[in-house]
């Protein structure tokens, strides 16, 4: 069965934001069965990886504007998102997010199955949103925003009301003006 498109949108870290917290996007629909994926998040990269370059700064006049300061480079200052191996498994995540384990077996066992995928300008990854995943920060010092671009993949029968409440609106007014059905009023 082939999956719809649903939401897009983008989620932009700015520069000093620190981790997330460990999360899934969804929860499992059942507690007792794993399923197939019902929802998937397409992940596309905004905005190339830039490296805080003091000299370039000193040899510009070192006016302290950031003019020069950012340069496209390979390594991940502005963060990227880090994946858990396996964890979109019912039993794998109870395992690996289990609070009352004393021995650090699970935190250790998290730490080892997860995965920093390199994703560049013109790149996509795909992902199960059952799978436990964390952006991670943005150290850049030159102010840069790490925009990433998303857009969620279901099933014509999923309803995601944890991320998608239809019901409830951020700007209700706003949504009237633009469909006509509103003024502004100053």
């Amino acid at each position: 069965m082939p999956l719809k498109i649903g939401e897009v949108g983008a989620v932009i870290t700015v520069s000093g934001a620190a981790d997330q917290a460990i999360h899934a996007d969804t929860p499992h629909l059942f507690e007792h069965c794993d399923l197939p994926p019902h929802y998937a998040n397409l992940f596309i990269p905004a905005a190339e990886d830039t490296k805080y370059n003091e000299s370039n700064n000193k040899n510009n006049g070192g006016d302290n504007d950031n003019t020069g300061d950012c340069i496209v480079t390979g390594d991940t200052l502005l963060g990227g998102t880090a994946f858990v191996v396996g964890s979109h498994s019912l039993p794998v995540c109870e395992q690996l997010m289990d609070d009352d384990d004393e021995t650090g077996a699970a935190r250790l066992e998290r730490e080892r199955r997860t995965v920093r995928p390199s994703i560049r300008i013109g790149d996509a990854l795909i992902f199960d949103c059952r799978l436990l995943h964390f952006g991670l920060g943005n150290r850049s010092k030159c102010n840069q925003r790490r925009p990433l671009l998303y857009i969620n993949l279901t099933h014509e029968w999923f309803v995601d009301p944890k991320n998608w409440d239809d019901r409830e609106k951020l700007f209700p007014d706003v949504e009237a003006i633009a469909t006509g059905g509103g003024m502004i009023h100053a």
